[in-house]
């Protein structure tokens, strides 16, 4: 019997890390020659045949119609159904969605939760910490046995090019800048205090950085597909990363893709010791920072761009370790 992948979103309309997390588990269903379903949702899931698993990548977590109707069909046909719950704001933060539309993006996204959990065979978190935390929050939810399953890298294989030390080597900040903690003001107080000696960079989605942050002039924004940050990576001589998100509740239950990356593109990253991040790269980590205490930070930093091969080394091991298919192993067991 086959698996399926089943996309909930329309992956034209969102972007960012669920793009690249769905965009690698449909290489690997397609490879194992499973099937996938992510339109004409209800004609294709009648026109299956019996089935081992099917995994459902929510992402958004809201469902549809033919979303609701198309899962109860493929609940019948499979023998084990599993369900990937990303994220869990809305239940952290509940303040934050009050008001008419709010409340009704609350109340959509409870009852996606609660059916989805209702006809999973198991739950998957990013992280096992969300997942408890998660049923503490959901009482009334049917309980399900629950499992962690953080992104991945694409290969085993990392990007690798020389930092040129004619010119001077580049820090990238990758990603959005809408979340609160995000920890984009303190990468711009880190431009406006380095830039005699690093280059800094950004490469986001959001083309509203002017209207919410005064820019600085030592700050080159830019807005690049995924399969453009290599070049764009050596074309600049960028050396490091900066993961600058704060420690905070949240952040340690959950999982950024971006690290995922950082690790693809070979580029070793400073991040704060976030719980996820220590079990994904060992407590020993050498670039574990306190972004308050900046003379640390330059001195980590400048140390990973002088002895670049070392960290490459680990990354290439923590890629080799978090591949895909090791993911889609882990479902279809």
């Amino acid at each position: 019997m086959k698996n399926l992948l089943y996309i909930v979103p329309n992956i034209e309309r969102i972007n960012g890390g669920p793009v690249s997390r769905i965009t690698d588990f449909k290489k690997e269903f397609n490879s194992n020659g499973d099937l996938i379903i992510s339109n004409n949702k209800i004609s294709k899931a009648l026109a299956t045949k019996k089935l081992n698993v099917v995994y459902v990548e929510s992402a958004t977590n809201r469902i549809g119609f033919d979303d609701l109707i198309a899962l109860l069909i493929l609940k019948i046909k499979s023998k084990k159904l599993i369900v990937f719950i990303r994220d869990i704001y809305i239940e952290l933060f509940p303040e934050e969605y009050k008001g008419p539309r709010k409340s009704i993006t609350r109340y959509c996204n409870q009852f996606s939760n609660y059916f989805l959990t209702l006809i999973s065979s198991k739950l998957a978190f990013p992280t096992y910490e969300m997942g408890k935390f998660f049923f503490e929050k959901n009482k009334y939810h049917p309980k399900r046995e629950f499992f962690e399953l953080p992104p991945a890298t694409d290969s085993g294989a990392i990007f690798q090019y020389e930092i040129s030390t004619d010119t001077k080597p580049g820090i990238l900040y990758l990603g959005g800048t809408h979340y609160v903690n995000s920890g984009f003001e303190k990468f711009i107080e880190y431009a406006e205090l380095y830039s005699e000696s690093y280059n800094f960079f950004v490469l986001t989605p959001d083309t509203d950085l002017n209207n919410r942050y005064k820019i600085p002039k030592e700050l080159f924004v830019s807005s690049l597909k995924r399969n453009q940050i290599p070049d764009f990576l050596k074309e600049n001589n960028v050396a490091v990363a900066f993961h600058t998100r704060p420690r905070n509740f949240y952040d340690d239950i959950t999982f950024p893709i971006k690290v995922m990356d950082f690790i693809n593109f070979g580029l070793p990253f400073l991040t704060e010791r976030h719980k996820p991040m220590e079990n994904l790269m060992g407590k020993d980590y050498n670039l574990f920072v306190d972004w308050e205490d900046a003379e640390s930070v330059m001195k980590k930093t400048n140390d990973a761009t002088i002895h670049r091969k070392v960290y490459l080394k680990k990354l290439e091991r923590t890629a080799e370790e978090n591949t895909y298919k090791k993911r889609f192993d882990e479902i279809i067991k």
